[in-house]
């Protein structure tokens, strides 16, 4: 699959303009990393591509796994002689990065739209629940993943209609959340590692439900 200039041009960034990274990285120190053996372009690349804004393959590709295997190929990730990612690329695909998962957080703040923020979380977590049905052999726990997957795809949905429904409202609400710094904020990494779980609740709710525990698996849907 090739992506036409003019699919191309609605980016806010070239994916594949070789310039790109030196422009994201006067723009905001966040982009000045390091991957070690990753070709960092490839990863800009990828980023760009999966997680833009005005990126086609988000309606090309609904499913977020699809998507992210996608752009993935587009971006020329390496792989193995059988087929497989090399470990630094499915790294980033799978979200085991913690340094590149700060990176697509600052891109799509970037946009000045929180839903789409929530939109990416929520594509995160609906990954998740794929990783966990592969592992679950319980009923209960079976159930509880499938009740989770469908809340989850609602959620998104919903986001997503809010969000690509049309160009103009789209701008418009761009326009309006531009300023909100603290919403932004309070999203970081560094606010939530250092918040209250009052300051958290106030800021961001509780996306889980109020119930939710890391260590099992519970219905995340509302009660």
């Amino acid at each position: 699959m090739k992506l036409e200039q003019k699919e191309i041009d609605k980016f806010r960034f070239d994916p594949f303009d070789p310039t790109t990274l030196g422009l994201l990285e006067k723009e905001h120190e966040a982009y000045r990393f390091s991957l070690g053996k990753v070709d960092k372009r490839k990863a800009i690349t990828y980023l760009i591509l999966c997680y833009d804004l005005h990126s086609p393959l988000i309606k090309r590709y609904p499913d977020i796994i699809d998507r992210k295997i996608r752009a993935a190929e587009l971006s020329e990730f390496e792989k193995t002689l059988d087929g497989k990612f090399k470990e630094g690329y499915e790294n980033l695909i799978t979200g085991e990065n913690d340094q590149f998962n700060d990176i697509i957080f600052q891109y799509i703040s970037s946009f000045g739209s929180p839903e789409f923020v929530a939109l990416v979380m929520y594509w995160s977590l609906l990954a998740d629940e794929y990783k966990n049905a592969s592992k679950i052999t319980d009923s209960k726990e079976r159930k509880d993943v499938i009740a989770n997957t469908q809340n989850l795809l609602t959620k998104i949905k919903d986001l997503t209609q809010i969000l690509f429904s049309g160009e103009e409202v789209m701008n418009i609400r761009i326009a309006l959340y531009k300023g909100a710094e603290k919403r932004f904020r309070a999203l970081t990494p560094e606010f939530i590692t250092s918040a209250t779980e009052e300051e958290l609740d106030e800021n961001i709710g509780k996306p889980y439900g109020k119930k939710y525990k890391p260590s099992k698996i519970k219905f995340i849907g509302n009660k």
